[in-house]
């Protein structure tokens, strides 16, 4: 009977975090479209931010689209990775907002508020610890300072500023190393080693030898892509003065990257 009991509880663990995650994409898709209901017409962004906005939101309607076929049939942990992929890829960009006409900003910014919030209410920071743990990366391989470290860092510097202003530098360059670190450290975790030159093949290498079975090339290829983008950002943060909004997207970004990653990863296919 303790098997049943066990099995019974996994599964009332799966349908918590299947409404959990239905439930995030739904209050996803309710601030886009706030967001859209602020664009007057096809002027108010450029061709390129019309593709990417486009690109997003089409991602987003198939995940929603597809996650009732699909929830029977895949892992628990493959389950939560796509709507965390989906909420980076379906983000309300501020830097869209000031091309807007005047009357559309503030409302447009307060779709960006909401979604913010519910990234921050989502406790990203404990199930990223959760992740690190799962993936035996509580202590950095290199013997330099912690991924979890870092990201606590990161927090603080943004939550508890040490001046009156957030200083970007403090909150992002952080998380770019805590990306760097979970890169450096699974990469040793490979079967197999090959050389790579930059995040974005990392990413793919690491995906390509240790990622659950159910997870797509769509998918790793995306992955791949915000890793570089994060790494670039991240970097000219030392140089651009960012107010408090900007800094706490590009967390957040950050943050929906790395819990998106790591649960794709499957570490039975890693080396101890």
């Amino acid at each position: 009977m303790k098997n049943v009991e066990h099995d019974a509880q996994d599964m009332i663990f799966k349908g918590r975090e299947i409404v959990e995650q239905g439930q995030f994409i739904a209050d996803l898709a309710s601030c886009n479209e706030e967001y859209i209901s602020c664009l007057p017409d096809d002027s108010a962004l450029s061709e390129r931010q019309w593709n990417n906005q486009i690109d997003s939101w089409r991602r987003l309607h198939n995940y929603a689209s597809s996650a009732n076929s699909i929830y029977g049939k895949i892992d628990r942990l493959y389950f939560a990775t796509d709507s965390t992929s989906v909420a980076s890829s379906a983000a309300i960009s501020l830097a869209y907002i000031p091309s807007l006409p005047p009357p559309s900003q503030e409302p447009a910014r307060k779709a960006f508020e909401r979604f913010s919030r519910i990234i921050e209410k989502s406790h990203i920071l404990k199930e990223l610890e959760s992740e690190i743990q799962r993936l035996e990366l509580t202590t950095s391989m290199s013997n330099n300072e912690s991924i979890l470290s870092l990201l606590s860092q990161t927090d603080q510097a943004f939550k508890v500023p040490s001046i009156s202003e957030v200083s970007s530098v403090a909150v992002l360059i952080p998380l770019r190393e805590a990306i760097n670190r979970t890169l450096a450290d699974l990469l040793q975790r490979r079967q197999s080693q090959e050389k790579t030159k930059n995040n974005q093949e990392k990413v793919r290498s690491i995906c390509a030898q240790c990622c659950f079975s159910g997870v797509d090339d769509t998918q790793i290829e995306q992955l791949a892509n915000e890793a570089n983008d994060l790494n670039k950002l991240l970097s000219e943060a030392k140089q651009e003065a960012m107010n408090r909004d900007s800094v706490r997207e590009l967390m957040n970004r950050g943050f929906l990257f790395l819990r998106s990653f790591m649960r794709t990863l499957d570490k039975n296919r890693m080396r101890k």
